[in-house]
């Protein structure tokens, strides 16, 4: 396969992954009707919902009776590097996914999905999810922490800093930027959401 395209759609037409400029090479025999081999998969461009875009994206691909693999995933996010690997059990169809983040520019990240920048910083984030279809099958796990933590252009911010006469309130630098989050079919949870600084602790 070359220069391959794949596009996902929900219920409603709206687009949830398009994937460009996939290439696909392998060496594969067929045994009982099921194909076993290995390959090289490489995307130029994946774009998740046009929120998180993931560039030169490339994995070594192995495929048994039982199982496919793609390991070790690696690709390029707003500057930052993502690694990760993708397991399917063929006989059930179940899959599970790890992806590491490290690297990636929080203000790229907000820019790229068209969203006024209102933190900075650097980016790293490890997640996990499985299922065994579409989204509403998903279930996911994981955590996120940026360094050089800044909140500018905001709003809420900007009034509480002259309401209570503080300024660096305003665009307040923080010593610790941490979310841990959880992901259930439709449903996205942040139990934890920490942001601390001397002057600051939420």
């Amino acid at each position: 396969v070359e220069n391959g395209s794949i596009v996902m759609t929900d219920y409603a037409k709206a687009r949830l992954m398009t994937v460009d400029a996939i290439d696909f090479k392998s060496a594969f025999e067929v045994e009982g009707g099921i194909a076993l081999g290995a390959g090289q998969v490489t995307i130029g461009k994946a774009n998740f919902g046009d929120v998180l875009f993931v560039k030169n994206v490339r994995a070594p691909l192995s495929m048994s009776k039982e199982k496919l693999t793609l390991s070790p995933i690696k690709g390029d996010v707003a500057g930052g590097g993502i690694s990760g690997d993708l397991n399917v059990d063929l006989k059930g169809f179940r899959y599970t996914t790890q992806m590491t983040l490290k690297g990636a520019s929080v203000k790229t990240l907000l820019e790229e999905a068209r969203t006024t920048p209102f933190v900075t910083g650097t980016l790293s984030a490890a997640a996990r999810f499985d299922g065994s279809g579409g989204l509403p099958t998903m279930r996911g796990e994981g955590s996120a922490d940026i360094s050089s933590c800044r909140a500018q252009n905001s709003k809420v911010l900007g009034l509480l800093a002259s309401v209570l006469q503080l300024p660096e309130l305003a665009n307040p630098d923080f010593e610790v930027c941490h979310v841990e989050f959880k992901q259930a079919g439709n449903r996205f949870a942040t139990p934890v959401v920490k942001l601390t600084r001397d002057a600051v602790r939420s």
